[in-house]
């Protein structure tokens, strides 16, 4: 293994992020930000600013878990690769060899699945689901799909998915379908839920205590709420100089329907410290044989896309992991190949691209190549 740029995370680099943090929160109006940087030695710092919730004012803490979105993938794609590791799942296969309830079944590779090459519709993108959002906003007492606390089924999702975009592997669309239909492959596979597998296999081995799969557990009563701060969205809270809770008094982050409709593509809740401990554990090494890892860390064009995994630039320094978005929260989650240190920022304010302050983040901690 190549050795690691030594990096010393002094007072100086964390009263810079701290400064960072502030201002999002009190010149760019985000509700809440979690940040945690890990180095190779096992360290973790970490910090928080802002509110867990308006009303009651409550403040964001280091260890108040959010939701996470799409870096819920990471963990999927890892467990889809144990799998493959251990003999149980060929990754050129198509799907329909482990489980057949899906479109494409016959024609799509596990490995399209997990790079997004599978030409499988959004189930996100069908303007009737655009529809059913419109309702979890406006119409508090709508009923089923319409309803914040309604359970979304499999058969309800797949129901969403229209006609295919591409032959399988001609091209990249991101699709959260390929990663629904994966936790239903591992769930075939292994015949446990995949929350179960999930926490045997990596929650409870690394010390993730605070991460958790909704909705088979809930999360702490001390969740932070999702948030938004768009006039088209959430005017009247907005016009009495708040921010629109988007949780509100939900057992879930942001709330049933949004995690069910998300599930293997994006249920989980975690924290920034949690993260940055998976970050460094997956792509340092501890989960995946380097063969894997290196599979999972090749990233194709179109779309620079590996298996479940993204690739990105941040003060001119080369990172891989994934960023996330649900309904009120945005997460983003990289660890530097170079150095071997993990910076995770977690919000709980929707719909902003976390992107520059993470820029400033990894300026702080790494410094400008």
């Amino acid at each position: 293994m190549e050795s690691l740029t030594p990096v010393v995370l002094d007072r100086k680099a964390t009263r810079t992020v701290k400064r960072i943090l502030d201002n999002q929160v009190n010149r760019q109006g985000i509700a809440g930000l979690q940040v945690a940087v890990r180095t190779p030695d096992g360290r973790t710092w970490s910090t928080a600013a802002g509110v867990a919730e308006y009303a009651p004012d409550r403040p964001l803490r280091e260890h108040t878990q959010m939701a996470i979105a799409s870096v819920t993938k990471t963990f999927v794609a890892a467990l889809i690769l144990q799998l493959a590791e251990e003999g149980k799942i060929d990754l050129d296969a198509t799907f329909g060899s482990y489980f057949r309830d899906a479109p494409r079944k016959d024609t799509v590779t596990i490995r399209q699945l997990l790079s997004h090459r599978s030409g499988i519709y959004n189930i996100w993108a069908n303007p009737r689901y655009g529809k059913i959002t419109e309702a979890w906003r406006k119409r508090p007492n709508a009923s089923g799909l319409r309803s914040r606390s309604h359970r979304w089924t499999y058969e309800e999702m797949m129901g969403l998915v229209k006609s295919g975009l591409f032959k399988p592997g001609a091209d990249y669309s991101y699709s959260n379908t390929n990663y629904v239909i994966l936790g239903k492959v591992a769930e075939a596979v292994e015949g446990q839920p995949l929350a179960a597998q999930l926490r045997r296999r990596f929650f409870e081995p690394l010390g993730l205590a605070d991460t958790i799969y909704q909705p088979a557990q809930k999360p702490r009563a001390d969740a932070a709420h999702g948030h938004w701060a768009s006039k088209a969205l959430c005017a009247p809270a907005l016009a009495a100089g708040r921010h629109c809770d988007h949780t509100g008094d939900a057992d879930y982050i942001p709330f049933l329907a949004a995690v069910t409709v998300a599930d293997a593509a994006g249920a989980m809740a975690s924290t920034a410290s949690d993260l940055a401990r998976w970050s460094g554990a997956l792509y340092g090494g501890e989960v995946l044989e380097p063969e894997m890892l290196a599979q999972m860390t090749t990233f194709l064009k179109p779309g620079l896309y590996g298996l479940g995994t993204d690739v990105a630039v941040f003060a001119g320094h080369v990172a891989y992991g994934h960023r996330g978005g649900i309904r009120g929260y945005e997460s983003s989650m990289w660890y530097f190949p170079e150095s071997g240190v993990s910076i995770v920022l977690l919000s709980n304010q929707g719909n902003w691209v976390t992107d520059a302050p993470m820029e400033r983040i990894v300026k702080a901690v790494l410094g400008e190549v």
